[in-house]
């Protein structure tokens, strides 16, 4: 049995030439569990990731309970950054080990797999400063993937793009993400595809699928995922097939406004403003005259109409309007100010152009918004329909406002880093059971 004590003292010495050739001369006199776990140990060591798969699958079918083959099979994997087998054959090279040391030895690899080669903190154990970024000490295994669950890319709902710039934003801190559904042009969305799911599959990839408010009891989980989180990005829609919240998902809300009465959420909310379109224009400031109304969820809600005299006197952004976003900033640059019936992402992007808005009284608002008292800029104001036509000036400081929304959002960005912190720490709970 000398050559096997060469064959390791050449892979020691990186000398994978010399151990090839000991190995070879030996293959037909040797015996052959002892071989086989010398030539395993070269194959990973030198890089043959092929020649090892194979050596390992002959040697597991001789002898299926031998440890040490158990354990570089797991080791490979674990290379390879294929999560789910290096646990496998961990977990049954220590049912089967007999030796108290080598048991150890193993129980220290499946712990550094569960829990510290996949935890996406520091070494202190929590998230430093405002890097979200994956920690460089983990990148030879990746961390879970991100399904983000949503419609195609339109930038005329707040809430799909919402989605999308999470995507986005996941992607370029160095995350891995995909939208389900036809991808933005200009942001990093890539589309999830049936080749996508399936290397994610076989390299042990646990996904963490990310839905709207609009959550089906049909179709929650169609990927399989381990984690699932629920966004609220608008009130829960109660109709057909909709799915009341259990407590299998994360919960996860845009404002408090959304969350779900008596159930554990945390804020999610980042800008997602698309400010090369939404801006204030000095220029044109002085040629403002009317006001334009949009109403969308609450034409909507049980056939609910807008005041005749409302309509007669401003510009109507309503749902059936295909108006650009570019054609929509427009408008807001000439427009004193927005009457709007229901809280959406647009009052922010016509307060960017320098048109504030009124919001309409009526028991839709009051049911998406109950506490009406809380409201800040950029509404200034919530009125009945009688009252629009007595509106002349509302005295909003754009730039004010400007700031505002930038400090808001400063303050809500470490939400993004809580998000990922939770969802990636449920995949490891997930492992440990």
């Amino acid at each position: 049995m000398n050559y096997i004590y060469s064959v390791y003292q050449a892979i020691e010495d990186e000398n994978y030439s010399y151990a090839r050739i000991i190995l070879e001369k030996n293959k037909h006199n040797a015996d052959k569990l002892e071989y086989i776990k010398a030539k395993s140990v070269y194959a990973i060591r030198s890089g043959q990731s092929a020649l090892a798969h194979q050596t390992l699958d002959v040697g597991l079918k001789l002898f299926p309970d031998d440890c040490d083959l158990l354990c570089n099979y797991a080791f490979l994997y674990e290379n390879k950054g294929i999560l789910r087998d290096a646990l496998k054959m961990y977990k049954k090279a220590r049912e089967v080990a007999t030796e108290l040391e080598l048991k150890k030895q193993i129980d220290i690899a499946l712990d550094k797999l569960r829990a510290d080669a996949l935890r996406p903190l520091n070494e202190k154990g929590h998230w430093d400063g405002d890097d979200f970024r994956p920690p460089a000490a983990i990148s030879h295994i990746p961390c879970s993937p991100y399904y983000i669950v949503c419609p195609e890319w339109t930038n005329k709902s707040a809430g799909t793009r919402a989605m999308h710039y999470l995507c986005n934003i996941l992607n370029n801190l160095g995350w891995e993400a995909y939208v389900t559904d036809t991808p933005s042009p200009k942001l990093k969305t890539p589309l999830l595809t049936p080749e996508i799911i399936k290397r994610h599959k076989e390299t042990g990839r646990f996904p963490i699928a990310v839905h709207n408010e609009n959550f089906l009891y049909y179709n929650s989980n169609p990927y399989d995922a381990p984690v699932v989180v629920r966004w609220l990005l608008f009130h829960l829609k109660k109709g057909e097939g909709w799915a009341p919240y259990s407590g299998d998902e994360l919960l996860f809300h845009w404002i408090d406004m959304f969350k779900i009465k008596d159930k554990d959420s945390e804020p999610l909310i980042f800008d997602h403003i698309e400010h090369d379109i939404f801006y204030y224009d000095a220029l044109t400031d002085k040629n403002r005259n009317g006001y334009c109304i949009y109403a969308k969820k609450y034409l909507l809600q049980n056939g609910n109409h807008i005041e005749k005299t409302v309509l007669e006197n401003g510009i109507f952004l309503g749902q059936d309007t295909n108006l650009t976003k570019t054609q929509l900033a427009d408008i807001f640059r000439k427009s004193k100010f927005l009457i709007c019936y229901e809280i959406s992402a647009i009052c922010g992007e016509a307060a960017l152009c320098g048109c504030p808005t009124f919001l309409i009284k009526s028991d839709y608002l009051e049911s998406t918004m109950p506490n009406t008292h809380t409201y800040k800029p950029p509404i200034i104001g919530i009125i009945d329909e009688s009252e629009v036509k007595n509106i002349s000036d509302t005295n909003f400081d754009v730039r004010m406002f400007e700031s505002q929304t930038k400090d808001f959002y400063k303050t809500k960005y470490r939400s993004i880093g809580r998000f990922i912190e939770k969802t990636q720490n449920a995949i490891i709970d997930f492992i440990k059971q």
